[in-house]
């Protein structure tokens, strides 16, 4: 497990590039989706394409702010994710300018255009947000325990060692 300065230097290559995805998912997970656009074939998934980095979770602990107000979140009275997901589609993201930890818990997004999208740590034991980074690479955040870093094609969990490429 790696501390999140060590894993920094690897996110940080994503600094800059613009939202080109973003979807809420089954459950309220949410993936959001920055620099070109990578095709893909399965012909089930919402779009025919992934961003070359995807920021996610696989659950409903997230929210998403104007300044310091929340205008969406996971956690909703909504009947179906597809409400959520139809909300989120209206929300204009910029570019990715900083990831940071909040309260040693949390994993915070920021964006250049005043949105911030939090994702909050459901249990210390449970992975809170995952990071696909290009070349099949893959850095998934316990909240407990800190980073691993693998690979994202091979069944996880697996370990590679940081030598920033």
């Amino acid at each position: 497990m790696y501390k999140f300065e060590e894993i920094l230097p690897l996110i940080e290559k994503s600094f800059g590039e613009v939202c080109c995805r973003k979807r809420v998912r089954f459950g309220n997970s949410v993936s959001i989706d920055f620099g070109n656009k990578v095709s893909h074939n399965k012909s089930k998934m919402a779009d025919p394409f992934y961003g070359e980095w995807s920021f996610s979770c696989y659950h409903k602990l997230w929210r998403i702010l104007k300044g310091n107000k929340i205008i969406l979140e996971g956690q909703n009275d909504f009947v179906n994710y597809e409400e959520t997901d139809s909300i989120l589609q209206q929300i204009a993201f910029g570019r990715l300018i900083e990831v940071t930890v909040i309260n040693t818990l949390n994993i915070a997004m920021i964006l250049d255009n005043d949105i911030r999208i939090e994702f909050l740590a459901c249990s210390e034991e449970e992975d809170t947000f995952e990071v696909l980074l290009p070349h099949n690479r893959c850095l998934v955040y316990y909240a407990s325990q800190g980073w691993e870093y693998g690979r994202g094609d091979l069944p996880w969990p697996n370990h590679l060692e940081l030598n920033h490429e």
